[in-house]
């Protein structure tokens, strides 16, 4: 029977609409392959309870906020020689219980291909509302703004308390990479947040030609590894975490996720030639240790080799010894003397220079390679050693050596440490998230000095009075006033000094004396110029002026942990600033209001706000963690208060305190000699780490030292 053309172009339609549907519904094996419809139905239409789950405890009420999906795809397929493309899919759903939530989250970033962002090849974006009656509002993404930095934000409209803020994004893009460098993923952060996660998964897909290195640290949560032959004879691989339940972070104080907490870390390389396929059981725990010992040895075993292009430094610095007149009567001091000229050479001497011109030249490493240069020229036995921040997490989780960096340790009777220092970094200084870390030592064999060998070593913690602060303070009450005068020099040691010198010194100065010293140029000096080039940098110094006393104001006002009502002379200066040892002292007067009150003829005083701010932790505060802090360190005020002619002073009683146990101490005291009320506070740290049991022992010396600053004394006439 014939049938009619009618019917066949019907027939037709009809298939090709079936067909088209089918296609629609047939989600792509491949992220890459992902449409908009398709990231869009793997979020919102996915039945799979991570992506959908509305359930979670009760007692979670209690928190500002609870994510009910926190969720993250990344996958690797397709490369070039020089460039490398990833595709990534999240999906988060937020329920916001009260006020401060719904600040926090009114605001969502896109990464809409930009000028600036040009190898985004797609990029998809999807919010929607979920009121608490199961009403859908679809977020209307043509509200998005674009500010300075070419970022797009949105303001989300009516957001209320009770809501599920439900949103995802896709982007597909490139990396430039290289052959000697073909690193491309370096995902890392911590799992626990402020809100506790109902549901939380991070998958990582790829195939033969990647070579995966993931872990949740030691106290983490295990990740798994699936493989699935594919028809096409290839494989895909599959590492995922997937939880429920995972409890908010109760306290940040002193915290440091990537010790103690679950995080994921994960390091993904693109291999040139198909690794060899592992015989995988399907589910199996997958983690990752610690470093390989060959991958050390490969990337670092030449820095014992000499220099060549630093024997004209190393001459140079002869020379300027003998035009000096300097003579060194030990190895170690003439290490010392060369530290100082050659950290001038290529930090000091381009520092103002790369400020003023808003440029970043990494000069360290060469700096470093003149350093082994001249040990080995002098002949002065050294150690190589590799390490990683304390922040990277524990000796046992670090995955690669991109986390790492070294530090010579040169062996004197005590050991000198050395790494790359900024232009005030003082000789034998270690930044303090190396104290107590261990590290590989790539060593030489005393019997086959070509050969090398590693070896383990912990680096030594500094002791609290190296990281000093002493605060001195001469207080007297301006006549007929409220307010205090306070003439104060606060001088900082060790750690804490920290950036001060390049935020309230003069640095400048700094620079171009050391200049003077070397007989290098003073570059930017403004008495060195004329005409407009003059007139340029002293503006630029001038700036540089005004910036720093502000930072002195800040100081002041962070200093006594309150408003201070006129600054009056502030400066700072980093004693030695060449030295082994350094001091940054700052000198200041204040007046302080809002700490007197005049009752009848008396003087009501809040004398412990004259020892600034104090750590306030929670009575009943049961840590679950250790407590990470940055250095041992001491705080010691010294308060000497000029009492009124026709005064006497009450309340001294409650200012004496001694407590003291193994994890540091609080001790206060307080007398009058003549017409001087003498008040002595001092609070010690004694290690950078104490165990979760010791938590307790802490707060029997915090609590009274924060309270201490509530204390109050009577002038009585």
């Amino acid at each position: 029977m014939k049938v009619p053309k009618s019917l066949k172009s019907i027939s037709t339609l009809i298939l090709l609409f079936f067909i088209v549907q089918l296609s629609a519904q047939v989600t792509p094996r491949y992220l890459k392959d992902y449409t908009e419809s398709h990231a869009k139905a793997k979020a919102w239409n996915s039945k799979d309870e991570v992506h959908s789950g509305m359930d979670y405890p009760e007692e979670w009420n209690n928190y500002s906020a609870v994510y009910l999906t926190y969720s993250f795809r990344t996958e690797f397929r397709e490369h070039s020689p020089a460039f490398l493309k990833r595709t990534f899919l999240s999906h988060i759903r937020v329920k916001l219980l009260d006020d401060a939530a719904v600040e926090n989250f009114s605001e969502i970033y896109s990464e809409q291909p930009t000028k600036t962002k040009p190898k985004i090849a797609k990029y998809y974006l999807g919010i929607k509302v979920v009121k608490p009656n199961g009403k859908e509002i679809i977020i209307d993404k043509k509200e998005f703004v674009v500010d300075e930095d070419g970022n797009s934000k949105l303001a989300i409209p009516n957001l209320e308390v009770g809501d599920i803020l439900d949103y995802y994004r896709y982007s597909y893009r490139g990396f430039n990479t290289s052959l000697t460098h073909p690193l491309l993923l370096k995902d890392k952060f911590p799992i626990q947040d402020k809100y506790p996660i109902k549901n939380f998964e991070y998958t990582i897909l790829t195939d033969d030609q990647w070579n995966v290195k993931f872990t949740s640290g030691k106290n983490g949560f295990d990740i798994k590894e699936e493989v699935t032959k594919n028809k096409d004879r290839t494989r895909t691989i599959k590492y995922s975490i997937e939880e429920s339940d995972v409890p908010a972070l109760e306290s940040q104080i002193w915290h440091k996720p990537y010790i103690s907490a679950p995080y994921v870390k994960a390091f993904v390389y693109y291999q040139s030639k198909a690794q060899e396929k592992k015989e995988v059981v399907s589910g199996e725990t997958f983690r990752v240790s610690s470093l390989d010992e060959e991958q050390v040895k490969n990337v670092y075993q030449g820095y014992y080799k000499k220099g060549k292009n630093a024997q004209n430094e190393y001459g140079e610095f002869k020379r300027y010894l003998k035009k000096q007149g300097i003579t060194t009567n030990s190895q170690e001091a003439n290490l010392q003397e060369y530290f100082k000229f050659i950290r001038h050479k290529f930090m000091n001497m381009h520092y103002v220079y790369d400020r003023f011109n808003n440029t970043k030249q990494s000069r360290t490493g060469e700096l470093m390679g003149h350093i082994r240069h001249f040990l080995s020229a002098e002949d002065i036995p050294y150690q190589i050693l590799i390490v990683s921040s304390r922040n990277n997490g524990l000796y046992e989780d670090i995955l690669s050596t991109e986390e790492t960096f070294y530090v010579i340790k040169v062996d004197f009777k005590e050991p000198i440490y050395i790494t790359a220092p900024n232009p005030f970094t003082p000789y034998n200084y270690l930044p303090w998230g190396m104290e107590g870390v261990n590290a590989f030592v790539l060593g030489r064999e005393q019997e086959k000095k070509r050969k090398l060998e590693i070896t383990r070593y912990e680096i030594p913690v500094s002791e609290h009075v190296q990281n000093a602060m002493y605060h001195k303070a001469d207080v007297s009450l301006l006549k007929d006033s409220k307010e205090l005068h306070a003439k104060t020099k606060v001088t900082l040691s060790g750690y804490q000094i920290g950036n001060y010198p390049f935020q309230i010194c003069d640095w400048q100065n700094m620079i171009w004396n050391e200049n003077r010293k070397y007989g290098t140029k003073l570059w930017g000096y403004p008495e060195d110029h004329r005409g407009k080039d003059k007139i340029k940098f002293q503006q630029y110094h001038d700036d540089n002026r005004e910036i720093q006393k502000e930072n002195l104001e800040y100081f002041a006002n962070n200093h006594y942990d309150m408003e201070i009502q006129e600054l009056i002379n502030p400066s700072a200066e980093l004693n030695s600033p060449t030295g082994e040892a350094q001091n940054l002292e700052v000198n200041f007067e204040a007046k302080l209001e809002n700490i007197v009150k005049k009752v009848g003829p008396n003087y009501l005083i809040k004398i412990g706000q004259l020892v600034g701010g104090q750590v306030s932790p929670d009575e009943d505060e049961k840590r679950i963690y250790p407590v990470c802090m940055d250095y041992p360190r001491m705080y010691n005020y010294q308060i000497n208060f000029e009492l009124p002619a026709g005064y006497s002073v009450e309340g001294l009683e409650d200012l004496n305190n001694n407590i003291e146990n193994e994890t540091g101490h609080f001790k206060s005291s307080a007398k009058v000699e003549g017409n001087i009320l003498k008040i002595v506070f001092e609070k010690v740290y004694k290690n950078n780490f104490e165990p979760t049991e010791n938590w307790e022992k802490m707060k029997e010396f915090l609590i009274p030292a924060y309270k201490f600053n509530t204390k109050e004394i009577l002038l009585k006439k």
